[in-house]
């Protein structure tokens, strides 16, 4: 059914306007496709909701896309609001608030309904990664509905870390699903939303919980995730077997992949010894490190290659150092909006980290 890709063609719609934009075109859309499935309510009546069954989706997939159609307008319609009031003196507060949620939780609703359709399998034609997408796609409006429960703009204390974790919980289904179907289609769109939603999100949602920034995103998503779900987890695992653990060390000879006790806790520049504050940077520096292997191993069995090839094997120490200085950077703005102070030693570790793989980055 292509459930990820399906929701990602409609949101391009982004690119080039707003929520109230991508609203009313989803209405259209709704109204179009109701027409055509037979589902729309004639002129002068009342209106009366049909319900979508299992059989219906079997019979004909756009029954499905009429749920996440329906689904994407009440997510739009939050962020519309979430948008227009951002700017509002004090925040987004009380009756707001209350709108934009109740939006959110019809949103994850109709989404969950979807879910519920497609694993009567028997009825709906639906595959399991068809369910998996469809869970991934509720889970993070899921998510979406826990998380503005929750934001205020502000950390909680120790007490009221705990009220983070359903937010994470959903973040981490469907960062471990996402991933997984990653792994198994090297899919730019799996990549697309894990980097600008999920992965940020449960970032945010983790400081709040007052959980390590040393801790990977990836490690952080498996601690959350309902793994007491085993049809999710076997479903998980036939797309990916190591969706929930670490993968074994390769044997001689392999391409070696930057373990967990490979990535660096600090970094030395100019004599000044730094650490690594953020999780995202130790995974960037030891990929950086790992490239830097792979091109000494190839410079020294190609000696006679080209001047263009050697130039060509540059690339990937050359990208892996750029991802250094963004995940650096990146780091850097998250503390600067929480206005830390520059004489905190986190700051002062990430100005040093900053110089280090940026002259690095020049210097190659």
């Amino acid at each position: 059914m292509e459930i990820t890709s399906f929701v990602a063609q409609k949101r391009e719609i982004l690119l080039i306007g707003d929520y109230a934009s991508y609203r009313a075109s989803l209405s259209r859309q709704l109204q179009t496709l109701r027409k055509r499935l037979g589902r729309a309510t004639p002129k002068r009546e009342k209106f009366a909701k049909k319900e979508v069954s299992a059989e219906d989706i079997g019979s004909n997939h756009e029954f499905a896309h009429l749920l996440i159609l329906a689904s994407e307008r009440a997510w739009a319609h939050a962020m519309h609001m979430k948008t227009v009031h951002q700017e509002d003196k004090g925040g987004i507060t009380g009756s707001t608030r209350s709108h934009i949620i109740s939006r959110l939780a019809k949103a994850a609703k109709t989404a969950k309904e979807l879910v519920a359709l497609l694993r009567e399998g028997d009825k709906s034609k639906a595959n399991d990664q068809d369910v998996l997408e469809a869970r991934a796609y509720g889970a993070t409006l899921a998510g979406g509905e826990e998380f503005e429960k929750q934001s205020e703009g502000q950390r909680g204390s120790d007490s009221d870390s705990k009220r983070w974790e359903p937010c994470l919980r959903s973040f981490a289904e469907a960062r471990v699903v996402y991933a997984a179907l990653l792994e198994k289609e090297h899919k730019e769109v799996y990549k697309t939303i894990l980097a600008d939603t999920v992965d940020p999100t449960i970032r945010y949602a983790a400081y709040q919980a007052r959980l390590s920034r040393t801790i990977a995103i990836a490690t952080v998503a498996k601690r959350y995730f309902p793994s007491e779900d085993k049809q999710l987890v076997r479903h998980v695992e036939s797309l990916d077997p190591y969706a929930l653990k670490d993968k074994p060390q390769p044997k001689a000879g392999e391409e070696k992949q930057p373990s967990p006790q490979d990535v660096p806790n600090s970094i030395t520049w100019r004599g000044r010894k730094a650490n690594i504050v953020d999780a995202s940077i130790g995974q960037a520096l030891a990929a950086v490190t790992a490239a830097e292997t792979q091109l000494r191993s190839y410079l020294a069995s190609n000696a006679g290659a080209s001047a263009r090839d050697k130039a060509s094997a540059y690339d990937d120490v050359l990208i892996a150092s750029q991802d250094a200085a963004d995940a650096t950077k990146s780091a850097t703005d998250e503390l600067e909006k929480e206005r830390v102070d520059e004489g905190d030693a986190r700051m002062q570790d990430l100005r040093v980290t900053s110089l280090a793989v940026n002259y690095d980055l020049v210097s190659w």
